[in-house]
C-alpha cells in the first residue's frame, strides 16, 4: 500500500520532440530506420530485433 501524502498536483508534460529525432537518426546509423518516400522517417524489417531489445531491458530494469 502506498502512503498518501495529500493532494499532490498533475506534473504532465509533452517531452521535447527532439529526442524521438535524435532516436531516429541514431537508428539510422545502426541501418535500423530508413527515409520514407514523403521525407519521414520509418522502421525496417528488424523491428522485431528492436522488441527483443526493448524486452531484454525492460527485464534488466526489473530486476534492479
Amino acid at each position: 500500500m502506498t502512503e498518501w501524502n495529500g493532494i499532490m498536483p498533475s506534473h504532465f508534460s509533452r517531452g521535447s520532440k527532439s529526442v524521438a529525432h535524435q532516436v531516429l537518426q541514431a537508428l539510422q546509423g545502426l541501418k535500423m530506420g530508413e527515409k520514407d518516400q514523403d521525407g519521414g522517417c520509418k522502421l525496417t524489417s528488424q523491428e522485431k530485433d528492436l522488441d527483443r531489445i526493448t524486452r531484454q531491458v525492460a527485464a534488466g530494469n526489473k530486476q534492479h
